[in-house]
């Protein structure tokens, strides 16, 4: 898939060229950062008044790209909140997928949200409209629909493994050398209510951070403090060379 570099986007729409998950399991892409100047001390005066400073209110989006096999094509982008003090409320992605014949657009659903530091995947299902599995990137438009004070605590996920579904070698698994379909395990630990629903991103990383399978599920948390969960993901046709990652969030 193609891989661009990071872009920021703020509680509005922008958009981020398609790229090279509460919490995820697995490594994350590092935020960028901005140089800034070396400032000399002064002395601070007892009666100061500190000087209150607006917090930082942009989703920053890590990647995006797609995963696909047959008839189905999974965009997804993974997002970060820069923000210290506000939750993201009500956010939507836009796809625009990329593949041979044009292009075509379709928004994530449902709205989900960001506490304050928060990575989360969003992704969505494309179908026979995406000319199948031949999508090759997408570009990411995300509206916020708006920034809340405070924070919360997100789910987390530990331990994600991907095996390959091979149902008598139709599905394609370790040695094929077309698209496959796969599944993401993890285990996911938070404090919900007994049948809370929630929403499973799966996406899987090559060694040079592209993504090369993706996907979603809802599913309906069974209670207690953690639980095993699984979503299936497709794309590439060497998954057990990449890195994959569950993220979930309760919505």
């Amino acid at each position: 898939m193609a891989s661009r570099p990071p872009a920021l986007v703020r509680a509005a729409a922008v958009c981020a060229a398609g790229l090279t998950l509460a919490a995820c399991g697995g490594s994350s892409h590092p935020a960028s950062a901005t140089a800034r100047p070396t400032r000399t001390p002064s002395p601070a005066s007892a009666s100061a008044t500190p000087v209150a400073t607006a917090d930082d209110e942009t989703l920053q989006v890590f990647a995006s790209g797609v995963g696909g096999y047959e008839l189905d094509t999974n965009p997804v982008a993974v997002l970060h909140n820069l923000a210290a003090d506000h939750t993201a409320t009500g956010i939507v992605v836009t796809f625009t997928v990329h593949f041979p014949g044009g292009t075509y657009t379709i928004s994530s659903s449902p709205d989900v949200s960001l506490f304050p530091g928060q990575t989360l995947a969003v992704a969505t299902t494309c179908n026979r409209a995406c000319d199948d599995s031949n999508a090759t990137s997408t570009d990411v438009a995300v509206d916020v629909g708006a920034w809340v004070p405070g924070g919360g605590t997100p789910l987390t996920v530990t331990s994600p493994t991907y095996a390959c579904v091979n149902q008598d070698d139709v599905m394609g698994c370790p040695n094929a050398v077309d698209p496959s379909q796969g599944t993401v395990s993890a285990t996911v630990h938070g404090t919900l209510q007994s049948l809370a629903e929630i929403v499973l991103t799966g996406v899987c990383y090559d060694a040079s951070g592209a993504i090369v399978d993706s996907g979603f599920t809802t599913a309906f948390w069974p209670g207690g403090a953690s639980a095993s969960m699984t979503v299936a993901v497709l794309g590439s046709p060497s998954p057990q060379t990449s890195t994959c990652q569950l993220y979930a969030v309760a919505v």
